[in-house]
C-alpha cells in the first residue's frame, strides 16, 4: 500500500494561524474472489476516530462482469449499508461503463471505519485485482 502526502496551501487571507495538516492519499490494489461472495475492497478510517474523506475511487477495469459496489459504516453500533441507500450500485465495464468509479467525491465526515465492498456476477472475475485510492484528513 502506498501513502502519499498531499499538500494544500493555506491562504494568507484572514483566519486562524498555524500550519495546515495535509490530507493523506492511500492507494493500493486487492485481489479477491469477487464472484464467490461480496468482498472488502478497502476499509477507511478507524473506529472512534473522526476523519474527513475527501475522495474515494475504485478502479474495476480488470473485471468483466457486472460489478456491485457498496459502502458500510457502523451506525449506533450496527453495521449499515450507506451507499447506495438500501440498494446496490452496479457497473458493467464490458458494456462501456466507466472503469474508474468515484465512490466519494466530496467532503464526507466519518467517526468509524468506512468499508467499501464489491461483488461480480462473473466467475471470471475471481482472482482479479481491484485498485482503490482515497484521500483522508484527520479532524
Amino acid at each position: 500500500m502506498s501513502t502519499v502526502p498531499f499538500y494544500k496551501v493555506k491562504s494568507s487571507g484572514g483566519g486562524g494561524g498555524g500550519p495546515v495538516t495535509p490530507p493523506t492519499i492511500t492507494a493500493d490494489s486487492i485481489i479477491a474472489d469477487w464472484n464467490t461472495a461480496e468482498a472488502i475492497v478497502c476499509v477507511i478510517g478507524a473506529a472512534g476516530t473522526n476523519y474527513n474523506v475527501l475522495s474515494a475511487l475504485v478502479n474495476i477495469s480488470n473485471l468483466v462482469g457486472i460489478i456491485t459496489l457498496r459502502m458500510y459504516i457502523l451506525v449506533n453500533g450496527t453495521l449499515r449499508q450507506i451507499f447506495p441507500a438500501n440498494t446496490a450500485m452496479t457497473f458493467n465495464p464490458s458494456a462501456g461503463d466507466a472503469p474508474g468509479v468515484p465512490i466519494i467525491n466530496s467532503h464526507f465526515g466519518i467517526a468509524n471505519e468506512l468499508t467499501i465492498t464489491a461483488q461480480s456476477d462473473d466467475i471470471a472475475d475471481n482472482g482479479a485485482a481491484i485498485d482503490f485510492e482515497y484521500m483522508l484528513e484527520a479532524l
